[in-house]
């Protein structure tokens, strides 16, 4: 997402068992490397509220979002402008996601199959995955048919992330 290099989440405190319809969340928001903002939801359905430290980082924000292209929904027909509270939560969301990867690839070992899906073992202790990942792993590719860059686990984060949000 182009806001990242610009926009950023820090201090996040994701309270997943507060959140109903909505995350349920407080962050501190920064743009251009300045803290600009404090961002939180109360998890109930409700607006994801944004306390600027001023009117001018306000605006100065306001203005960079306005350069950003409308998000076409899956809602068909329907696109919406970007706004602080859009592009906070997107950030929130993708902040979740990779938090969600890194847990999984700490419990499974996970790969690209030849088809192009996402598979995975069932979760496993971390010595046992590292033992698979290791002395194992000739066995492991021989068994599955795949090839050592096929596995996500093995790969650098960035690019093991690129393919997952691509399934998603």
């Amino acid at each position: 997402m182009a806001t990242q290099n610009r926009i950023t989440l820090k201090n996040i405190k994701h309270m997943a068992s507060l959140s109903e319809e909505t995350h349920c969340f407080t962050a501190t928001v920064y743009f251009d490397g300045k803290k600009v903002a404090e961002a939180s939801n109360r998890g109930h359905g409700g607006c994801t509220d944004v306390h600027y430290e001023s009117h001018q980082a306000g605006e100065a924000v306001a203005d960079f979002i306005s350069t950003l292209p409308d998000v076409v929904s899956s809602i068909p027909d329907f696109t919406y402008k970007q706004d602080d509270e859009s592009v906070i939560n997107d950030l929130l969301e993708d902040f979740l996601f990779q938090k969600q990867i890194k847990a999984d690839l700490k419990k499974k070992i996970m790969y690209l199959a030849d088809d192009g899906s996402i598979r995975g073992t069932k979760t496993m202790t971390a010595q046992k995955r590292d033992l698979y990942l290791g002395e194992y792993l000739p066995k492991l590719l021989k068994d599955w048919g795949i090839k050592q860059e096929q596995i996500l686990n093995l790969m650098p984060f960035e690019k093991a992330y690129s393919i997952l949000e691509a399934q998603a």
